[in-house]
């Protein structure tokens, strides 16, 4: 199924209305169709029956020996299909002036600008240039310089490479240097595109993405294929624009480690991502999650015994894990506590499957006094575990830190019990934090023997 150009193909047929034409056989010296086109092939065509004519982009079925009119671009009924009537036809293969006029008519309209997302696409400039579209059939087009006029044209499929030549350089004139590489793509009226600018005139390397209009089809990302390493010489500082609320500046696709880690390297392999700040040292990058209390705010827990969220902001205070191995850490200020003597507990609530490991030291005495005993506990459970031997101090604090082992993602809510029932309050900056390390079945990561 390609694109062909066929010398001398010249059929007669007397199919009627605008459909398929069914090929008759060729005139006296000339060629048929299916002697030059493969079932599926494409070309130019023109239809004429004495009267009306018809020019355009058809596709030949060997079944049948048809040919169907997949695009008119020319045509005695204003550029639309010709309701042909009964009586001997002439199809012939043809190079329709259309095409020729693009190929040699800069900023030309060329041609009817397509409809369908992922097809063929000319874009030609001289100075600032015009967007051309062009629909599914593939033409040559080279480029060059003229004088001093910056001069380009690319035609391409959709996401391969073009060309962007300048000759405003001293040089010969016709020769032009490369500026510009593109790879882009079109609607039926805008179009996006990456820029690739070697910079022969600035020394650095820009890589560009442009959207001209509203561009209706898929926005692309650009990927570097297949894996090796992009050595930039001489070197020199490597800028990403800023993101949006749809793409990142930049994104690391999931793969295999390296063996050896190599210094400097960033990795990612779809659980954690790696940084080795030298040889052979690979460590974790990490990507901490936060909730807290602002600065200057405080939560007010409902007055219960059991267990309950000790953030509210989002509301569940809930925080959804996949698997893999994680490390937390949780500072909490408390006043208001009941003046009944009473404790208070922690617990690490939600629906992941998980098992855990962790230390607190919490304390209640009055703020900044000295001289209190904390007290010290190390906990395997997720359920409510008390931290601290009860009094009647109305003010506390906890410190905690440990692991959490998820082996069926959910979700994990830290959570606060009161030994007495009070509207405690959750003091400004408390805070619990998050990382995942490794998936659950890493034993270590680094430089270990």
């Amino acid at each position: 199924m390609a694109f062909v150009l066929p010398d001398w193909c010249w059929e007669t047929t007397t199919t009627t209305g605008t459909g398929a034409v069914t090929l008759a056989g060729a005139a006296t010296n000339a060629r048929a169709f299916s002697s030059q086109l493969a079932n599926g092939d494409t070309c130019w065509y023109s239809i004429w029956d004495g009267t009306d004519f018809e020019a355009g982009l058809g596709t030949y079925t060997s079944a049948g020996n048809t040919l169907t009119r997949t695009r008119v671009d020319r045509s005695t009924n204003g550029g639309a299909a010709v309701n042909f009537g009964a009586g001997t036809k002439q199809v012939m293969s043809s190079a329709i002036g259309v095409a020729l006029q693009s190929l040699f008519t800069t900023g030309s309209t060329g041609f009817p600008n397509r409809t369908a997302d992922n097809t063929w696409a000319y874009y030609s400039t001289v100075g600032s240039g015009t967007v051309v579209a062009l629909a599914t059939a593939p033409v040559f087009q080279t480029s060059w310089g003229l004088g001093t006029a910056d001069v380009s044209h690319i035609l391409e499929s959709a996401g391969t490479l073009g060309i962007h030549t300048a000759a405003s350089d001293a040089h010969t004139t016709g020769q032009g240097r490369i500026e510009n590489l593109y790879t882009f793509w079109t609607d039926a009226s805008n179009y996006e595109r990456w820029v690739i600018n070697p910079g022969f005139s600035s020394g650095a390397l820009k890589i560009s993405h442009e959207a001209i209009g509203t561009y209706a089809g898929t926005t692309r990302s650009m990927t570097i294929s297949p894996s090796a390493a992009l050595t930039l010489s001489p070197a020199f500082g490597v800028f990403l624009g800023a993101g949006n609320s749809s793409a990142a500046p930049l994104n690391l696709a999931s793969g295999t480690l390296q063996t050896t880690a190599a210094a400097g390297a960033i990795e990612y392999d779809g659980t954690v991502g790696y940084l080795t700040n030298n040889a052979s040292n690979r460590g974790v990058s990490p990507a901490v999650q936060y909730i807290m209390t602002n600065n200057g705010a405080t939560r007010t827990l409902t007055s219960q015994t059991a267990a309950q969220a000790i953030f509210n902001s989002p509301t569940n205070g809930a925080i959804t894990l996949p698997t893999g191995f994680f490390e937390f850490e949780c500072m909490v200020s408390l006043s208001a506590l009941s003046a009944t003597s009473g404790s208070f507990g922690f617990a690490l609530g939600g629906t992941a499957t998980k098992t855990q490991l962790w230390q607190s030291t919490a304390l209640k005495n009055a703020a900044g006094a000295a001289g209190a005993t904390a007290g010290t506990t190390w906990n395997t459970t997720a359920a409510n575990t008390t931290l601290i031997t009860a009094n009647t101090t109305t003010t506390g604090w906890m410190v905690l830190r440990g692991t959490i082992r998820v082996t069926v993602s959910g979700t994990v809510i830290p959570q606060i019990s009161l030994g007495v029932a009070s509207a405690a309050v959750i003091g400004t900056n408390s805070f619990f934090k998050i990382q995942q390390v490794a998936s659950t079945s890493t034993l270590s990561v680094g430089n270990w023997s």
